[in-house]
């Protein structure tokens, strides 16, 4: 009888190893497939982080080639002002002479010539202040771009 009751204790014993192995064999698992979800979450992240360090990348890239523009847009307006000045002295000169010259016709085709120099001057200012325009919103682009880039 007490072998009996020894083997039924043994039995039960190697039964309960037996569950215990399986809880271990599934716990096992589940930590393998938490591990498997980690490594995927960690390669989208990193996947997520390349994407928006290009994007970042490209709004520097915006940025730089606005500041470019609005270079050139400066550079332009200072081209126009001097234009605007230099046809503003050529507008004096002719002027002068017109004042100067004592026959009518000569007088009249000097004060034509004012007028066209004076045409020439006014429409190189207006592209001037068109283009001081152009250069201030292409500077407010390149801060709006910059923002962005900060933001992200």
């Amino acid at each position: 009888e007490q072998l009996k009751a020894e083997q039924a204790i043994a039995e039960q014993e190697a039964q309960a190893e037996q569950v215990r192995a399986e809880q271990l064999k599934a716990e096992q698992a589940k930590a393998e497939q938490e591990a498997i979800a980690e490594q995927a979450k960690a390669e989208q992240l990193k996947a997520e982080q390349a994407i928006a360090e290009q994007e970042a990348q490209a709004e520097q890239a915006k940025a730089e080639q606005l500041k470019a523009e609005q270079a050139i847009a400066e550079q332009e307006a200072q081209a126009e002002q001097v234009r605007a000045e230099q046809l503003k002295a050529e507008q004096a000169k002719a002027e002068h002479k017109a004042e100067k010259e004592k026959a009518e016709r000569q007088a009249q085709a000097d004060e034509a010539e004012a007028k066209r120099l004076q045409a020439e001057q006014e429409k190189a200012e207006q592209e001037t202040k068109a283009d001081e325009a152009k250069a201030v919103l292409l500077q407010a682009e390149q801060a709006k771009v910059e923002q962005e880039a900060i933001a992200e």
